[in-house]
């Protein structure tokens, strides 16, 4: 039970690793481009929403 747990907490953080550090990756690269920034974001977040 122990090492489920911590088998599931230990994924748990890298997806939120993942997912904080594909998003800071992808409104950096945004942000570089000459796309405004708002509509980059409201794109991501229903892609975001979408999966």
């Amino acid at each position: 039970m122990y090492g489920r747990l911590t088998l599931g907490v230990t994924w748990a953080l890298t997806q939120l690793v993942v997912l904080v550090g594909g998003t800071w990756w992808y409104e950096n690269r945004a942000a570089s481009s000459s796309e405004p920034a708002s509509a980059t974001t409201a794109a991501s977040r229903s892609a975001g929403g979408a999966w």
